[in-house]
């Protein structure tokens, strides 16, 4: 009865595991909802945040013409985030052919990773550089709270802001100087520059003296 038991637990477990990852074919397309939908949310990762995402990627098509989806699922099938995401973007084709201006933000909690793509037509508004800080801005920060919702907010307001204004990228390179390593520890470090500076002169100095 226990060898039966444990049986039936192991191939619950293992159903479940498999349940979870998904497929590119198996994750809920949004558009299916409408075309007011962008967001794939099956696991219900980020809940009530869903509602304010629409309502952004809404925003950012009316003001640029492109094509957002944003998908967060607890894990996938293979080992590979980047070619899951980018396989994802193809299979639904987001972006117009013409303008190839498509936007995919993919989140994988289980594995703590994300990953932006983006059609030809956008690497112009926003390189790889720009998301990556965005990324490590908005995102890393709130996903290390739990709060997977509240960073894709933060970052898909900053790609809108962007988009409206490409000078806002500017404000957001600066703002990431200012949570950088150097700029929270800069007085530090040149004191411990400047004492190091000291004691090679220092050093120098007594090696002379001792060859006298």
């Amino acid at each position: 009865m226990i060898k039966q038991t444990t049986l039936i637990f192991l191939l619950q477990l293992t159903f479940l595991t498999g349940f979870s990852q998904y497929k590119v074919e198996t994750i809920p397309d949004p558009k299916s909802q409408g075309q007011n939908y962008y967001v794939s949310d099956p696991d219900g990762i980020i809940g009530s945040a869903i509602d304010s995402l629409n309502n952004i990627c809404a925003a950012i098509g009316e003001q640029s013409s492109a094509e957002v989806a944003i998908v967060v699922i607890d894990d996938f099938e293979g080992s590979s985030d980047f070619d899951f995401a980018y396989n994802l973007f193809n299979h639904w084709g987001i972006g117009k052919a013409a303008n190839n201006n498509g936007l995919l933000l993919f989140i994988a909690k289980d594995r703590r990773r994300y990953q932006f793509i983006t059609g030809y037509g956008m690497e112009g508004s926003l390189p790889d550089v720009t998301l990556g800080t965005i990324g490590e801005r908005y995102l890393v920060p709130k996903f290390k709270e739990g709060d997977y919702g509240g960073g894709a907010i933060d970052a898909m307001n900053a790609i809108k802001k962007i988009l409206q204004d490409p000078d806002a990228v500017k404000t957001l390179k600066a703002e990431a100087r200012k949570t950088s390593f150097w700029y929270k520890h800069q007085a530090s470090l040149l004191t411990a520059l400047l004492l190091l500076i000291v004691l090679i002169i220092v050093y120098i100095w007594m090696a002379s003296v001792s060859k006298k």
